[in-house]
């Protein structure tokens, strides 16, 4: 085929062709999902609500030595990146730790926890789902995961945020802070405001160290 008979639009157009099956071919399925992958990613705008900062987390759950409803407390640094959003507790006095993953959809906070706490080789782990407020500085939602006994536990979690900053020098501060709650039992006014939408559950001041 002569080339100098073809216009320039209809060697443009061959060129895409070619390039689009050598594309194709190459990536396979994996191109699919990167175009949908962008277009989701332009569906949620490109001013997400701002996650990071240091937030007061405090959940229940049902003690596996007794019928109690105990509450635990960490504080959370949460930073947004790439990949997400990650968070990690601050060093606290019962030498347990948390971590999180998590995928924001709007307001909807998607993810996997996991927690080592002091006499657990193994740990736990499981899912959740927080719902970020109008205010931006509550988070509720729910946590699901194993328990000791190996039965599938789930309960209210609440974030409540402390600042935004989440520097080397504010974390300090934060470390060992005193006032959190740990392994402590939850009387019903405690329980009925962690488990009611909206209601920012009233906790008593922490005492800092830094």
């Amino acid at each position: 085929m002569n080339l100098k008979l073809l216009s320039e639009p209809a060697v443009a157009l061959a060129a895409g062709v070619v390039l689009t099956l050598i594309v194709e071919r190459t990536l396979g399925p994996g191109l699919d999902r990167l175009i949908f992958a962008i277009k989701q990613k332009r569906s949620q705008g490109t001013d997400p609500a701002p996650i990071s900062g240091i937030w007061r987390a405090s959940f229940l759950y049902r003690s596996s030595e007794s019928s109690e409803t105990l509450v635990d407390e960490y504080l959370m640094v949460l930073r947004r990146g790439i990949g997400g959003i990650r968070g990690f507790s601050i060093e606290n006095t019962q030498r347990s730790s948390l971590t999180l993953s998590l995928q924001a959809e709007g307001e909807v906070l998607t993810g996997t926890w996991r927690e080592r706490t002091p006499g657990s080789a193994r740990g736990y782990h499981g899912v959740c789902q927080l719902l970020l407020r109008p205010t931006g500085d509550l988070m509720e939602g729910k946590w699901v995961g194993f328990t000791r006994t190996r039965e599938v536990g789930h309960g209210p979690w609440e974030y409540q945020r402390l600042t935004v900053k989440t520097g080397w020098i504010t974390r300090r501060r934060y470390k060992n802070a005193r006032g959190l709650r740990w392994r402590e039992e939850a009387d019903p006014s405690l329980i009925a405001e962690l488990e009611t939408p909206g209601t920012l559950t009233r906790f008593p001041p922490l005492s800092l160290g830094g």
